[in-house]
């Protein structure tokens, strides 16, 4: 009887350590899964974070350098969102800008295609009265940039020499014996390319057929 209630007790007492080890080994996992918590909590904070920073970078000051914007909620321009007098800015890509104050159409080209002279087709010349930039239209070619001629109010690229065609818009000419002028305008000379464009600084060379006139160095006698 002795010998089997030892058996017993050790058997009891091996019964208690495996139970022990088991609680023991919960106490850990579930500390584990505790850690692993606490760390997405962790994560989704910086998660936060960052997202506040993004939505900082698109802050409109920072677009319009500091100044107002002068686009309402509607996405409507409206000139009273900038500082006073509204009238010495310009609301450009959204934000209000100083108005650039000119004293010579020279000193607008630099701002054709811009709010201030939207329409490139055309010029962008200085009003002498306000000192603002507006949309204008060139009557010479001297309105134009260097390798650019006046054509219908706007300045572009005069046509090439090889793609241009004589034209006589008056090619008869009534005079009197010693009558002279120039050919090109007696006759109405132009030089066009195939769209109609003209290049206004082309010159002529002239062949006469008949008698009765003469040409020398672009004048026309008759």
């Amino acid at each position: 009887m002795r010998k089997t209630w030892g058996w017993l007790v050790a058997l009891t007492c091996s019964l208690v350590l495996i139970a022990c080890g088991g609680e023991e080994s919960e106490k850990k996992d579930a500390g584990a899964t505790d850690v692993a918590t606490d760390a997405g909590n962790d994560a989704s904070a910086a998660d936060t974070a960052d997202t506040g920073a993004g939505d900082t970078s698109g802050d409109t000051g920072e677009v319009c350098a500091g100044l107002p914007k002068c686009v309402d909620d509607n996405g409507i321009e409206n000139l009273g969102l900038c500082p006073a007098p509204q009238s010495d800015y310009a609301c450009q890509d959204g934000c209000c800008v100083v108005k650039k104050v000119c004293k010579s159409d020279a000193e607008c080209a630099d701002q054709l295609g811009t709010p201030l002279c939207p329409d490139e087709r055309f010029t962008c010349g200085c009003d002498l009265a306000t000192g603002a930039c507006i949309q204008t239209v060139c009557t010479g070619d001297a309105d134009c940039a260097s390798g650019t001629i006046c054509d219908g109010g706007g300045c572009r690229k005069a046509p090439a020499a090889s793609d241009l065609s004589a034209v006589l818009l008056r090619p008869m000419w009534i005079a009197r014996p010693g009558e002279s002028g120039e050919a090109a305008i007696l006759l109405g000379a132009q030089a066009r390319d195939a769209k109609g464009h003209v290049d206004p600084a082309a010159t002529f060379e002239w062949k006469l057929e008949g008698q009765g006139f003469s040409v020398d160095a672009g004048k026309l006698t008759a």
